[in-house]
């Protein structure tokens, strides 16, 4: 599988330069290449690697990432592709369970400006995952567990742009999910229809609304017993609502903020036994200067479901998860930085062995070149 990505992006490169005219091969002034590379390095510490209620380690680690991207504008075609690859690793340095967690995500996208107010496109992303992860919400298995993920996906779309400085714009993504066990396999089918409204110093409106019909390989569907379904396989119908508000609020955008709102109503095809309403708020605030940025973000989630019930009691299951994280960075050189990050997490629920809280404090340096 990982000679998928390589092709798929070589055929969008092909196919980006087929619909150059020969006659214009020679003019590069309607035509702009250009790249950016970042490295950085850090050390940091995290109090609860693999997210345990009562079984808690910590470790302080080595974190790598890199990230590439690349991009070609044919002003005269209205055609543009970018490419893009972000990786982490992290390094554990005395932790029993756990020695290092990875993340890969890449990307190539082709967007068409084929008329005035029309654009269409498509993208292709591959990410790859190695980490621990609580997948309790949605999977049979309350605990958290050390996952291996590939995900690849396509989304095509088109958008209009309307009056009153929107645009509409409707995508259809199809992505498929690979798993380590005792996770199942799946495909995901989600079509999107969203509005953004612009306005002010770049700031911008956007709501949105996605379906996504989540069919499992072999996965059985679970009675409210916690029974399996005999020759059955789960499907989850996912209805989502989600609002987004970015907003400068100075002439310089100095200081910034990023609202979001949305809700999912998740229904499985058994007894309903993951049936449930997501609510999700989160908040980022920050100050951006040329060599000073700091950013405060929060997050909650809230998940209300509504048949499964608590192990001896009568109560349904519900938990919160709420998510508080802090990153200043300073230029040090016009192209190297140093920065600081905070991020504490914890999660409270009438199921005692969903709660966990973890904290992981890092500082580094970013290099660009």
């Amino acid at each position: 599988m990982r000679y998928k990505v390589p092709v798929f992006i070589f055929l969008l490169i092909v196919l980006c330069n087929a619909g150059l005219r020969a006659e214009d091969a020679d003019e590069i002034d309607t035509t702009i290449w250009d790249k950016s590379i970042n490295l950085r390095g850090a050390i940091g510490y995290k109090d609860n690697v693999i997210l345990s209620r009562n079984n808690r380690e910590g470790s302080a680690f080595w974190q790598t990432e890199a990230e590439v991207m690349a991009f070609r504008i044919d002003a005269e075609q209205g055609l543009t592709l970018t490419l893009f690859a972000s990786g982490e690793d992290r390094r554990y340095f005395s932790a029993d369970s756990i020695d290092h967690e990875q993340s890969l995500v890449t990307q190539a996208k082709v967007d068409w400006d084929f008329k005035p107010d029309w654009q269409t496109g498509l993208s292709l992303t591959y990410s790859y995952l190695n980490a621990v992860f609580d997948a309790s919400a949605t999977e049979d298995i309350f605990e958290t567990l050390l996952v291996k993920s590939h995900r690849i996906s396509l989304a095509p779309y088109i958008s209009r742009d309307l009056p009153w400085n929107s645009t509409l714009e409707f995508q259809f993504n199809i992505e498929r999910q690979f798993f380590n066990e005792p996770l199942d396999d799946y495909w995901e089918y989600s079509p999107q229809v969203s509005w953004k409204k612009r306005y002010g110093n770049r700031s911008d409106v956007t709501l949105s609304y996605t379906l996504h019909d989540r069919p499992y390989d072999t996965r059985e569907a679970l009675t409210l017993q916690f029974e399996r379904i005999p020759n059955t396989t789960v499907e989850y119908l996912q209805h989502e609502l989600e609002s987004t508000w970015n907003h400068s609020w100075d002439t310089n955008r100095y200081w910034r903020t990023r609202t979001r709102l949305g809700v999912v109503f998740n229904q499985d095809n058994g007894d309903g036994f993951f049936d449930y309403t997501r609510y999700r708020f989160s908040e980022r605030f920050g100050y951006y200067r040329k060599k000073w940025q700091a950013v405060i973000e929060g997050k909650v989630l809230y998940y209300d479901y509504a048949r499964q019930v608590v192990f001896g009691t009568s109560d349904v299951r519900q938990f919160w998860e709420y998510v508080v994280g802090v990153r200043a960075e300073r230029n040090l050189l016009r192209k190297l930085k140093v920065f600081l990050e905070s991020e504490h997490e914890w999660l409270n629920s009438n199921v005692p062995i969903d709660e966990y809280q973890v904290n992981t404090v890092m500082t580094g340096v970013d290099w660009e070149f």
